[in-house]
């Protein structure tokens, strides 16, 4: 079973968003899944991914025909392999080998191998032991953050991720919250990490919560 989250734009799944808290959707969705295993129909969950909704521009000079009729074919062609699913897989080989489809037809996920039949660095595809982790830092995350709103605490501490991109950037209530940099309001800036170490990161975070 496949979870598919339907996005207005491109999204992958991010390891230091998720590090971070921003990333929640894709591994509740399968936590959920997992929770109503009972009621549900009897199958193991293999994966939860993004799929754009946006349809792809194609360009002319990337497709070729002698007549409307032709190109019309080819950039049906084109734009049904342009879209990808993104997001985690779980490293079952029975479970990718449906994904992979048949010889000849391009599959719409990343699980691209290399030459000695391991999944690529940017295949999406993750291990048991990275997946429970995942998943039990995604349940803490969603603990930690529900325990600080019962709590009452709301600090104004929006995220900023690089130099450009902040958590104020489309939120219509700046007038109400009166954040301002220049005037002492601090960001909570994010660390970028690869996927080893954002890993290496929520798995820190879980074992501190077991020892509390």
């Amino acid at each position: 079973m496949t979870i598919v989250d339907y996005k207005s734009g491109k999204r992958t799944f991010d390891y230091t968003q998720a590090f971070a808290g921003l990333e929640l959707q894709l591994m509740t969705y399968w936590t959920a899944m997992l929770a109503n295993a009972t009621v549900l129909p009897p199958s193991e969950m293999g994966g939860a991914v993004f799929w754009s909704l946006q349809n792809p521009w194609i360009k002319v000079k990337d497709i070729a025909g002698d007549t409307l009729a032709d190109l019309q074919t080819q950039a049906d062609v084109a734009a049904a392999n342009q879209g990808t699913y993104r997001g985690v897989l779980r490293n079952d080989e029975a479970y990718i080998e449906r994904l992979e489809g048949v010889d000849g037809v391009k599959a719409p996920f990343a699980i691209k191998r290399n030459k000695n039949g391991s999944f690529a660095k940017a295949a999406d595809v993750v291990d048991e032991a990275d997946l429970d982790i995942l998943l039990a830092f995604n349940e803490a995350k969603i603990r930690q953050i529900a325990s600080q709103i019962l709590a009452g605490q709301f600090p104004l501490l929006p995220f900023r991720d690089g130099p450009n991109k902040t958590g104020m950037m489309y939120t219509p209530f700046k007038p109400v919250m009166m954040f301002d940099a220049m005037m002492g309001n601090q960001y909570r800036n994010i660390k970028k990490l690869d996927a080893k170490d954002a890993l290496a990161a929520m798995q820190s975070v879980i074992t501190n919560e077991e020892d509390d």
